[in-house]
């Protein structure tokens, strides 16, 4: 027995318990792979999310043109069909004329039609406006206005014309290089009521196909008082004045 013992003591040894290596981190190779995998993503994600919010840009602003007609509709159901003209004075339609789009949007302040400033104000727009929102005075000030007006037009006009329409620097074409927020389309609202994005042609200037009349948003040479000249407010003219 003792002998047996003695031959198992010598047999039996401890066993090592094997330890797995610590890692301290990442490999210069394995940062590598997870950041090129990372920008690779990156680089299809960022473009869709510019999108996204492009998209959702103008359609705060075709949301806010809306608004800015449907008041010019309630301002000419008041006064005899007529859209606003800068003429208010007092609450009373005068033959006064205002000298810009500023002017006309301001009596949809003073009759109550309109009571809120930003629906004129975007920020995209940075040639046009100023980067902080309207006062919310009741009266537009140099800035807080991004949008262009058709002089001369009533609720009787042609429901294709354009009645509001983006602004830019550039005068009469509107390429991206006059400053336009979009590019390649404009934010136009119509005698209707209906506003929509409209494309942008090579040359810069705005045309677009309503019920197969193409409209062109060209701003008309202007007369000696800062709008289009007479002959030119004619309801048959597509011609803006701001």
């Amino acid at each position: 027995l003792e002998h047996n013992r003695n031959n198992r003591n010598k047999t039996q040894k401890p066993i090592k318990i094997m330890k797995m290596k610590q890692n301290g981190g990442f490999t210069l190779i394995e940062l590598l792979v997870v950041i090129t995998i990372i920008a690779i993503l990156a680089s299809f994600a960022v473009p869709v999310f510019n999108k996204v919010v492009t998209s959702a840009q103008q359609t705060k602003q075709i949301n806010n043109l809306k608004q800015i007609a449907l008041a010019c509709s309630l301002f000419a159901s008041d006064n005899s069909g007529i859209y606003p003209t800068g003429g208010i004075v007092d609450g009373v339609l005068t033959d006064a004329e205002g000298g810009n789009a500023e002017d006309c949007f301001n009596d949809l302040m003073k009759t109550g039609a309109l009571a809120v400033e930003k629906v004129f104000w975007n920020p995209q727009n940075k040639t046009m406006c100023k980067p902080s929102a309207p006062n919310e005075n009741n009266e537009l000030q140099p800035g807080e206005n991004c949008w262009e007006y058709m002089f001369g037009l009533s609720n009787s006009s042609s429901p294709t014309l354009p009645l509001v329409y983006e602004a830019s620097n550039g005068g009469t074409t509107w390429a991206a290089a006059d400053g336009h927020p979009w590019e390649t389309k404009m934010i136009v609202a119509f005698v209707d009521g209906s506003a929509e994005k409209v494309n942008l042609s090579t040359t810069g200037e705005a045309k677009v196909n309503r019920n197969d009349n193409i409209v062109d948003l060209c701003v008309p040479v202007p007369g000696s008082d800062g709008w289009p000249a007479s002959a030119a407010r004619k309801e048959a003219t597509a011609g803006g004045a701001g």
